[in-house]
């Protein structure tokens, strides 16, 4: 069965020279964008990359029209909801 390479978003810790984890100042960790045919082969991929744990492994994916007509409710007055935000909930667009 032949699958198609995605895209994935691997957040990792970086190291000091000592091997120590180095924390981020800014709160955000840095990451790597890789294409590869699942989750478990991009976090492979990515630790033979930058040599530091693998934080994270996150699948990003192309917008699909379908999806994104699909993830409104049509209200009977005509307002949408986004059932993709659990905080839009209720809140009519």
């Amino acid at each position: 069965m032949q699958t198609t390479d995605r895209t994935y978003r691997c957040t990792f810790q970086p190291l000091d020279r000592d091997g120590y984890p180095v924390p981020c100042e800014t709160g955000v960790m840095p990451y790597l964008v890789l294409m590869a045919r699942d989750a478990e082969a991009a976090q492979r991929l990515a630790f033979d990359r930058c040599k530091a744990p693998i934080v994270g492994v996150d699948r990003i994916d192309p917008v699909d029209p379908r999806t994104e007509r699909e993830a409104h409710l049509q209200m009977a007055d005509g307002s949408r909801i986004d059932l993709r935000a659990p905080w839009a909930l209720g809140a009519a667009q």
